[in-house]
């Protein structure tokens, strides 16, 4: 990994000349900056245009203003487990909008399992997950609704930004 270094304002002030230090820092920042280095300043998730949703409880969550987002790249994953003589299915699914909300086309499912238990009582319980990866290109959409029937994990990254 790269080293951040400190930049003073002395250091940039106009007139001062232009160490070779200096010219190293500005050029190696930047590579600190993107790699995460500990003490570089950090990018806000805003400006990379990501946002995540961690342990979707049964309902809905919705990421609005997306106008600049080209696509997203979802991550989903749901589990079912289902007890003795039971059959449970989950899933996540999403919704686009092009209003920014206001209203939803019909629901594309992401993430889908089910259990089916035919143990009698006292049998162990069927626990079951399913995942998927989805590329969804939100061209003439700007807003997205995430929603579950018994919970799940979806992560939702901007990939990419129109032209404002």
């Amino acid at each position: 990994m790269t080293a951040w270094t400190e930049i003073t304002e002395l250091e940039t002030d106009p007139g001062k000349p232009g160490k070779s230090e200096l010219i190293k820092a500005l050029a190696i920042n930047p590579i600190a900056i993107a790699e995460g280095v500990d003490n570089a300043p950090k990018i806000s998730s805003e400006a990379m245009g990501l946002f995540q949703i961690e342990r979707l409880t049964p309902g809905n969550v919705t990421g609005l203003n997306l106008d600049r987002v080209a696509s997203l790249m979802v991550m989903a994953s749901v589990i079912s487990s289902a007890g003795n003589l039971q059959t449970v299915t989950s899933q996540v699914t999403y919704q686009l909008s092009s209003n920014n909300g206001s209203s939803f086309f019909s629901a594309v499912t992401i993430a889908t399992v089910t259990s089916v238990n035919t143990a009698e009582q006292g049998g162990e319980p069927i626990i079951l997950q399913g995942s998927d990866v989805r590329f969804i290109d939100m061209t003439g959409f700007n807003a997205i609704r995430f929603s579950t029937t018994l919970g799940g994990r979806v992560i939702a990254i901007g990939l990419g930004r129109s032209a404002p």
